[in-house]
């Protein structure tokens, strides 16, 4: 009897043993499903915190993605106006030369027909006559009023040194 007072005995010590792990196994368990409900929380406000980054920075970069289309757009018509603007100095250039051009042969037959006007010799005697020569420019005369009347011959083109 006193052996199995004694196996009762520490059948009973064995029996609160285990039921005094089982309640802290029971406390483990429950901890670390509060953990992991924590932990699946955590995960869950992560994932949408990342969704809403990714929508963010999506939208940011369709912004960003259609200014530099305009930029592009913008670009690419500044390109044109300036070969436009290009070709339009260009044919101002061709325009401005060749009216240099029917300038300088206007002054060219300006000066030729100025030069073959008859030359009239000057009535005073300190101008000598223009004698008509092809290689001697002529002169015009005209009347000057400045201090004495006189009349002055002036050179439709150069005159050689010494001439006047």
């Amino acid at each position: 009897m006193e052996e199995l007072n004694q196996q009762v005995a520490t059948s009973s010590e064995q029996l609160q043993t285990y039921q005094s792990d089982i309640i802290d196994l029971r406390r483990t368990v429950n901890t670390l499903e509060i953990e992991l409900q924590a932990q699946h929380s955590l995960r869950d406000s992560l994932e949408n915190m990342l969704t809403e980054t990714e929508a963010r920075y999506s939208s940011q970069l369709a912004q960003i993605q259609c200014l530099i289309t305009n930029v592009e757009a913008q670009l690419a018509e500044i390109r044109c106006d300036l070969e436009r603007q290009n070709q339009e100095y260009q044919v101002l250039l061709d325009v401005r030369a060749r009216l240099e051009g029917e300038i300088n042969t206007y002054r060219g037959l300006l000066e030729s027909e100025d030069c073959k006007l008859p030359c009239n010799p000057c009535s005073t005697p300190s101008c000598p006559p223009c004698a008509p020569s092809p290689s001697v420019p002529r002169s015009v005369c005209v009347p000057h009023t400045v201090c004495v009347p006189h009349t002055v011959c002036v050179p439709c083109v150069p005159c050689p040194p010494g001439r006047f």
